[in-house]
């Protein structure tokens, strides 16, 4: 899995910011800001020129907008003012009744104006008064409008942040700005690249602002001028049955279930309709202090957007990322995650949520048939299933289906608890469908074509796209890493692959042996026994596989560590060459003002000349079955239609289980092995795997072994036991009466069975 690149602060000479034209006043959690790169400078990492700023929030200026908006209120400007133009307006003026409301008004115009205004008001006749309060309150009415929408933000903010706390204490800014950076982290150690880049930075008066570096497209939904330059809030046209959309949302999901994001709703969603790429952008709003079902338990008013558990439905190259990824790791890089100074970390207890969250999650996916469906592509049939899902609860909530409530009651259905991204958006979309039937001033569609991919500096992006393919081919190749970072980095790499594959043939093993006990294999299912039953062993192997996948990926990120250390200056200053004369060919991109970049699509980039000779050296991969390097250390070797394993140190404690047979003169019993692993291949058991015999086993009963052989198989021989056709088991050899067990062979005794012992029933096919 990647390494999560050090989000570098950005300094206000790089850029300038301006007001969001498209932000949504007294909507959005807090007020957003369009940051543009200057000259050849970028902002993201793959060589994007533009983002949104947020400034870091501070309760203080919560509570400073309600003492302003208070005074504005206080003042009565109007009060006043009218005072003075009734008393002038009057059949019989009173001078003095004038000149005393002119003092009052004058005094509740002194906080509004200047040092010089305040000197030359006295100045001003009875109308020059008047009207120059119309001015004064036209502004103070603007500055409350501004107020008003900032305090609704802001207030949105606290009491979302309050559902991340749990109401623990915070600090003043809430670890706003560290969240959104943690959230991408999250998602580059993860590899699943559907969260934006976000990072640190400061605007010119030292002030803190986090920095969303633009994604791809626009938002489901959100603001968008129609031809006729209509500011309309409009519904992305795109069709959210697409497989890949259906894929990007699923993935958005997974992640923002592990940060435990709560405020993703279709604004902050971004989809490239040529791509299908779907973004999370806005993702300040996670990594809470307790557990996700405890705010939900408040029932906040984060619930109409958030998803309540974990995901029910998922790729399988997802949960594969997903589960590459240990605890460990993840904690890792959120606890190394640096801030700058005034900026709060992540607490421990943030931290420690999120890691519980993907442990949950790894749990359920490594469970075959688990609560997860893991799906190999996401099309017509998994949209249907989520579909039909969301539909239950609305069915339970309004009585009446998705379609019905989006006619009937579309402000009720926006209230129900969502089951998944997939149907959260389909049924905004809906929403916003009929709000075009019905208004169709306010709600519009916007055109795909209106939502391009974010603006790029072109040879910076090229320059990127390179230097990641150089690094991939580098990590796949220690040959070719060789001749880069010399002899050391290609034997650190050689090591490392060796370790890999070693790794990869034990999940082999694992996946073969959980198979076997699926399928009943007799000999899977006699061992299952020394662990209690198949159930457990099955779930032992399936612990051990996410071990091995967990390792992997830490080896993997070994590698790409080892390959950034071999790229030497010289090498990538060959590659931004290459990328400078790549970037010169370009034609028909179309120009961006204020940095002369150029919009691109993030597509893959033709291998830079640099890369030449650097052929990829993989060995042709080994038939099934068999494997390029020894067995695991854990594992026997494979024997051909058998389920075997050795002895190790690493297997779940044993439990004393007696498998009891009967012959005509006496009872004989095997002993299960006491140690950490099972027996070892006894010719037996391996017999008994290869008549493909289906095994169930019930641990708390003990039906001899004898009498289910006597009435189920006809096999001449099973293990150096001859059967006698309807006469049950023969004299057994003595010298066929034992088993390696616990390490060594044991001569099995003549014993009847005990208390506790396993039993097992078979029926043949």
């Amino acid at each position: 899995m990647p390494i999560p690149k050090t989000p570098t602060p950005l300094q206000s000479g790089n850029f300038t910011m301006q007001a969001n034209p498209d932000a949504i006043a007294g909507v959005q959690a807090n007020e957003t800001f369009l940051v543009t790169a200057h000259g050849e400078n970028t902002l993201g990492n793959k060589g994007e020129t533009q983002g949104f700023a947020k400034y870091q929030f501070n309760e203080q200026r919560l509570a400073q907008a309600h003492e302003e908006a208070d005074l504005i209120d206080g003042r009565g400007l109007g009060r006043f003012r009218s005072g003075l133009a009734n008393a002038m307006a009057a059949e019989e003026p009173s001078p003095d009744l004038i000149a005393q409301k002119r003092e009052a008004l004058i005094q509740a115009l002194q906080p509004c104006l200047s040092a010089d205004q305040q000197a030359g008001i006295n100045g001003l006749d009875n109308d020059q008064l008047l009207a120059s309060t119309e001015v004064v309150m036209g502004n103070e009415f603007a500055r409350r409008v501004v107020l008003n929408d900032a305090i609704k933000g802001m207030t949105t903010i606290s009491n979302l942040s309050a559902s991340l706390y749990g109401g623990n204490p915070a600090p003043p800014d809430n670890a706003l700005l560290a969240r959104t950076v943690a959230s991408s982290q999250v998602d580059q150690l993860l590899g699943t690249n559907c969260v934006a880049e976000e990072t640190f930075g400061m605007d010119a008066d030292g002030n803190h602002i986090g920095v969303s570096i633009q994604g791809d497209g626009a938002g489901i939904t959100g603001k968008f001028r129609d031809q006729d330059g209509v500011k309309k809030d409009c519904l992305l046209d795109v069709d959210l049955s697409n497989g890949d959309i259906q894929r990007g949302l699923s993935d958005l999901e997974a992640v923002d279930y592990i940060t435990g994001q709560i405020d993703r709703h279709c604004g902050n969603i971004f989809i490239n309709p040529e791509t299908k790429k779907v973004t999370g952008i806005d993702n300040d709003m996670a990594f809470p202090e307790i557990s996700r079902e405890a705010m939900f338990a408040a029932k906040g008013e984060f619930t109409d957007n958030a998803v309540a558990g974990m995901p029910k439905m998922m790729h399988q190259e997802t949960a594969q990322k997903i589960l590459a990824v240990s605890p460990e790791a993840m904690r890792a890089t959120l606890t190394q995650m640096q801030t700058p100074e005034g900026i709060s970390r992540l607490s421990p207890a943030a931290i420690d949520s999120a890691c519980g969250r993907l442990a949950k999650l790894q749990n359920e996916l490594k469970q075959p048939g688990g609560a997860i469906k893991v799906v190999a592509q996401f099309d017509e049939n998994t949209y249907a299933e989520a579909m039909a899902t969301q539909d239950q609860v609305v069915q339970a909530k309004m009585n009446m289906s998705i379609n019905q409530a989006a006619e009937e009651d579309p402000a009720e259905l926006s209230t129900v608890n969502k089951t998944s991204y997939i149907a959260s958006a389909a049924i905004q979309a809906k929403r916003y469908e009929q709000g075009i039937k019905e208004e169709p001033h306010k709600f519009g569609r916007r055109p795909a074509g209106a939502a391009p991919p974010a603006p790029r500096n072109e040879e910076k992006a090229i320059y990127a796209a390179q230097l990641e393919q150089a690094k991939q081919t580098l990590m796949k190749n220690p040959a070719s890493l060789g001749m880069i970072g010399g002899g050391q980095a290609q034997a650190q790499a050689q090591a490392v692959h060796k370790e890999i594959a070693g790794l990869k043939d034990k999940i082999a093993q694992y996946d073969k042996e959980i198979a076997n006990l699926n399928n009943h294999k007799m000999g899977s299912m006699l061992r299952s026994l020394a662990s209690g039953g198949s159930g457990n062993r099955k779930e032992f192997y399936a612990d051990k596989k996410l071990d091995a996948q967990q390792q992997i990926g830490n080896l993997q990120r070994q590698l790409e560590s080892i390959a950034d250390k071999a790229m030497t200056s010289q090498f990538k200053a060959d590659i931004a060459a290459d990328a400078r004369v790549a970037a010169n060919r370009q034609q028909g991109a179309p120009p961006v003002a204020q940095n002369n970049a150029v919009q691109v699509p993030p597509v893959a980039r033709q291998p830079s000349p640099a890369l030449a000779g650097m052929v990829p050296n993989h060995p042709a991969p080994p038939p099934p079955g068999q494997f390029n390097h020894p067995p695991p250390s854990d594992m026997a070797p494979p024997v051909p239609d058998q389920d075997n394993l050795v002895q190790g140190n690493d297997q779940p404690k044993a439990a004393k289980v007696q498998i009891a047979a009967k012959d005509k003169k006496g009872d004989f019993t095997v002993q299960a092995a006491e140690d950490k692993l099972d027996v070892e291949a006894p010719d037996a058991l391996d017999a008994l795997d290869a008549l493909d015999a289906e095994v169930s086993v019930e641990v708390a009963k003990k039906p001899s072994v004898a009498e289910m052989l006597k009435r189920t198989y006809s096999a001449p021989e099973l293990g150096g036991h001859k059967q006698a056709q309807g006469k049950g088991v023969e004299e057994p050899n003595p010298a066929d009466h034992s088993l390696r067990a616990s390490g060594s062979w044991q001569s099995a005794k003549p014993s009847g069975p005990k208390p506790g012992g396993g039993s097992l029933s078979a029926s043949h096919h």
